[in-house]
């Protein structure tokens, strides 16, 4: 599992890492993030990961992890950072 980087600005203000696993069953990449990054609670967390296209990760490398598919790293970081601010996609 690799570390992935984001714009300084971004990684900053996010305050957590993306992590690369492997890609799924058609070939497209997968990235996992601690719970922490949404919320501190872990139902609340998983409520708005949930709301942002997220999937529990069952994987061994990561324990409490949500993953997602995507080719825009930047893109998903910036929605988690908005969702954080929002209460409207917490209770989504």
């Amino acid at each position: 599992m690799n570390k992935c980087h984001l714009d300084h600005k971004v990684a900053t203000e996010l305050g957590h890492d993306f992590f690369r696993v492997h890609n799924d069953t058609y070939g497209n990449p997968r990235y996992v993030i601690h719970f922490l990054a949404f919320a501190s609670d872990y139902d609340e967390a998983f409520l708005m990961a949930k709301g942002l296209g997220f999937r529990r990760y069952r994987g061994n490398e990561f324990g409490g992890g949500f993953v997602r598919q995507t080719y825009n790293l930047e893109s998903v970081a910036q929605q988690i950072i908005i969702a954080r601010k929002s209460k409207w996609l917490r209770y989504q």
